[in-house]
């Protein structure tokens, strides 16, 4: 089956007032003290610093963007990924979930902006300027989420005026595009399988290392997702992924930490599946 048929090209599009503003008066002030050039630094004040609520956005808006990068692969244009068709239902269920959370924290900073701009002459002392300060109706146009979704370029198509020689040229170049960018993607899928498995041999590889549970439940995400992130079907990767799920996802943690001889065998057990995945991405 054609790529075009198992994956669709999404962009994540994220929009989010930063709360910071270059003051001259204090870079100019922190120049003087320091007896440095001017152009030496600038100072950023912090226009919401009586508050959380613009912090509790940004924090959303990182969990948003991890879990878009941990569903998808990157392909080709800068901002594009590759979603899978086979984890487009779930992971778009969730992302219209955390978009409604994201724009309910937008909404309760832009209630709460009036008291926070009251509060401000306070935490700023002469640094406050109230030009500084949007309107409500200002900040909420700062704020917006969106996430583009397009078809893989397609190479099956006419276009009048336009001679078939020239066609053909356009519909090879498409294609050797798609191709180039689906293997870099499965390169890609590759890698976060081999840098999960790398992470956890030289953690368990030091009887010194402390560790937190994530250090399993992070390889137990990557085999889960990479069954629907595998698009050409690459049984090499599917072979593998599934060895690392049976071998170094059915310790638990607290084992690995108190059990020196499970956490030693775990450790060559990732070191042998590394050795393997070497053979199929270069030797790298």
């Amino acid at each position: 089956m054609s790529i075009k048929n198992k994956a669709l090209l999404v962009n994540l599009k994220i929009s989010q007032m930063s709360g910071f503003k270059i003051d001259k008066g204090a870079t100019e002030q922190v120049a003087l003290t320091n007896n440095s050039a001017l152009e030496a630094g600038r100072y950023n004040k912090n226009l919401f610093a009586s508050t959380s609520l613009l912090a509790d956005i940004r924090s959303k808006t990182n969990d948003i963007r991890k879990k878009f990068y941990h569903n998808t692969l990157p392909w080709g244009l800068k901002g594009t990924h590759m979603l899978p068709t086979a984890n487009f239902m779930d992971f778009s269920a969730e992302f219209r979930a955390d978009k409604k959370d994201w724009f309910s924290l937008v909404d309760r900073f832009i209630e709460n902006l009036p008291k926070i701009k009251l509060d401000a002459p306070r935490v700023l002392g002469n640094m406050y300027n109230e030009a500084d300060y949007p309107t409500e109706a200002e900040a909420m146009s700062k704020f917006s989420m969106d996430m583009e979704v397009t078809a893989i370029p397609d190479d099956d198509f006419r276009v009048q005026g336009i001679s078939e020689e020239e066609l053909e040229t356009i519909r090879r170049d498409i294609t050797n595009k798609v191709t180039t960018a689906t293997e870099d993607a499965m390169n890609v899928a590759w890698e976060r399988l081999y840098k999960t498995v790398s992470h956890m041999a030289d953690t368990l590889s030091d009887p010194a290392a402390t560790f937190k549970n994530t250090l399993v439940e992070n390889t137990q995400d990557i085999c889960a997702v990479l069954t629907k992130l595998n698009v050409t079907d690459d049984p090499n990767l599917e072979r593998l992924r599934q060895e690392v799920e049976a071998t170094l996802t059915n310790t638990s943690p607290e084992v690995l930490r108190h059990d020196p001889d499970a956490r030693r065998d775990t450790a060559e057990d990732a070191r042998a599946i590394m050795a393997k995945m070497g053979s199929f991405m270069g030797g790298n």
